[in-house]
């Protein structure tokens, strides 16, 4: 069930990548418009997709991982589902945050979601020759 989320975010990054070939069939000026919204869908569902995978409970990856791992590995894991929210804001909020104030770039967000999202667009994007 956990991963029924980031698989329909999937799903509607491959509809939107599918479709913007037939927005050539469109008037220009719809056209101008309905290519950047596939786009941004396609890069869109791919971010929530990645994210909702990340392995921290209460995330569909935290639920997955729970799930596949040994017990006493799920067990310990499972544990944080009640902090899962702020490991999480603190993560991907804080820490850059933080690291920005100190003089550094640290940014976790960029690494752990935002470049394997834009891989996975990409290669979904290829599908169809962009």
């Amino acid at each position: 069930v956990a991963l029924a989320g980031p698989v329909t975010n999937l799903l509607l990054a491959l509809a939107a990548v599918l479709l913007l070939p037939l927005t050539m069939l469109l008037p220009d000026a719809l056209a101008r418009w309905a290519q950047p919204m596939l786009q941004i869908m396609v890069f869109f569902n791919c971010i929530i997709a990645v994210f909702n995978m990340m392995p921290i409970p209460p995330l569909d990856g935290g639920r997955v991982a729970v799930a596949v791992l040994p017990r006493s590995l799920a067990r310990e894991l499972a544990r944080l589902e009640p902090h899962g929210m702020l490991i999480v804001l603190g993560l991907f909020f804080l820490l850059p945050l933080v690291s920005a104030m100190a003089g550094s770039s640290f940014n976790p967000a960029a690494t752990l979601i935002f470049y394997p999202s834009q891989m996975l667009a990409r290669s979904l994007l290829a599908l169809v020759g962009l």
